[in-house]
């Protein structure tokens, strides 16, 4: 059986115009950056576990959702009605969208949404996969969300991810990288972060030995199996 890395975190407590200029040599990175985007489901899965959600090229972003389907032959309108995704600071025009199945396992019901952003504006701005099926109560501020990234444009093809997964492990390839760097504990940005390895399933239980304030309510888990999928 193989091990399934898990990380634990527990909590302590206007759109800027792109120079004419600039916006010629970012259509030549733009099809740089598309050269090597995921195109099939393969290379989609390939990126989740190498990545995680998110990478950044050259300014360039490119995000991978993964969501799953429940209906037994899924069309268009199904996804129309039930996904969307949103951008802010004017993103969403600038964006390229696609869905992809495993078209060699018909029993496989995971969907890869690729979304390429090589369109990047002088500021702050957030994208968000919506699924309208669910509501979330963890995440109140985002009920909706399948994953919720934010991001800040800098100067010229200079990009940064500024939401917690800009350091938090979400794929295995980081979170070895992670417990390498820092080992199994280690504290960022007031966060606790535990790096554990486990069978399948979730062995480990978080027990608090303090008279404070609790922090359990505050634990968020991770949840990574070593292979070709991984799980968040």
């Amino acid at each position: 059986m193989k091990a399934r890395p898990i990380a634990l975190l527990t909590a302590t407590a206007t759109l800027m115009p792109v120079h004419a200029a600039e916006q010629s040599a970012a259509e030549k990175c733009a099809e740089n950056f598309l050269e090597w985007i995921s195109t099939v489901f393969e290379s989609a899965q390939e990126f989740r576990n190498t990545y995680g959600a998110t990478h950044i090229v050259d300014g360039a972003v490119c995000v991978v959702f993964e969501i799953e389907y429940d209906a037994p032959d899924p069309d268009v309108n199904y996804f129309e009605n039930r996904y969307l995704f949103n951008a802010t600071n004017g993103v969403r025009g600038s964006t390229k969208l696609n869905y992809y199945f495993n078209e060699n396992d018909l029993e496989d019901n995971t969907v890869y949404v690729v979304v390429a952003i090589t369109s990047i504006p002088a500021d702050e701005f957030e994208v968000e996969f919506i699924d309208r099926s669910i509501n979330s109560s963890i995440d109140t501020a985002h009920p909706h969300s399948v994953g919720h990234y934010s991001f800040k444009g800098i100067g010229r093809y200079n990009t940064i991810e500024t939401d917690i997964y800009n350091w938090l492990p979400d794929c295995e390839t980081e979170y070895r990288t992670t417990l390498k760097k820092y080992g199994l504990v280690s504290v960022r940005d007031n966060f606790v972060v535990f790096c554990l390895d486990s069978n399948a399933g979730t062995p480990f239980t978080l027990q608090e030995k303090s008279d404070k304030r609790s922090f359990i309510p505050n634990l968020l888990q991770l949840h990574y199996s070593i292979g070709s999928k991984w799980v968040l």
